[in-house]
């Protein structure tokens, strides 16, 4: 069994419980008055809405360690729901959300499925489609959309891209260029890797698999 603590935290994305030391009007001792999601000595630590962790350590339960920070967002949410929270009267947590947010450096496509509760969920390639155009339509200070520049269409850079997930071939979208598919899954770095993708000398980056139209 591993004991963790500032100096040995768990690794990886994590969640985890407080727990209470003693019976309250609440809940009874040994139940958790807190979920969260860390990385790092995060759980040992008071965070920003002021809840702080139990003084004796052992109340600190770490849940599940190892985790991707989608999979710790979506165990996090999970647990949340299950404990209820005091606020809305549907449980005894002293979490204010649902959980299932304040990921680090999200991509607007990880934001669009948790704000709009699709972790998990099939949507059909229109909504999916309108939803991206809204996210990529980005426009300049007088209201015009931006225009690829004229270098990248002579070196072909424009050319229309398909994504899909590796995984389970599910469609994420078409987007106007691989400079913007990149950029709305958050790996403009990956840029030329993900061209490889389309010209098949690759199988997929991070998960994704990119096809010019």
């Amino acid at each position: 069994m591993n004991i963790y603590s500032k100096s040995n935290p768990p690794e990886g994305f994590y969640v985890y419980a407080y727990l209470r030391s003693k019976d309250s009007i609440t809940a009874k001792a040994g139940t958790p008055y807190y979920i969260g999601k860390g990385l790092g000595q995060r759980a040992f630590f008071k965070n920003k809405r002021h809840i702080r962790p139990p003084l004796d350590g052992t109340l600190i339960v770490i849940l599940e360690s190892k985790l991707t920070e989608i999979g710790s967002l979506a165990l996090e949410r999970r647990m949340i729901i299950w404990y209820g929270r005091k606020d809305l009267g549907t449980g005894i947590l002293a979490n204010l959300t649902d959980g299932g947010d304040g990921m680090s450096n999200p991509s607007l496509l990880t934001r669009q499925k948790i704000a709009n509760g699709q972790l998990g969920k099939k949507q059909s390639k229109e909504t999916i489609q309108k939803k991206i155009n809204a996210l990529t339509g980005l426009k300049r200070g007088d209201g015009t959309k931006q225009k690829q520049p004229l270098s990248s269409i002579i070196s072909g850079q424009a050319k229309k891209t398909e994504v899909y997930n590796y995984y389970d071939n599910s469609f994420v979208g078409i987007f106007n260029s691989m400079s913007e598919a990149c950029r709305f899954l958050n790996i403009t770095h990956l840029n030329s890797k993900a061209s490889l993708v389309a010209r098949g000398k690759r199988n997929h980056v991070k998960g994704f698999v990119f096809k010019y139209l």
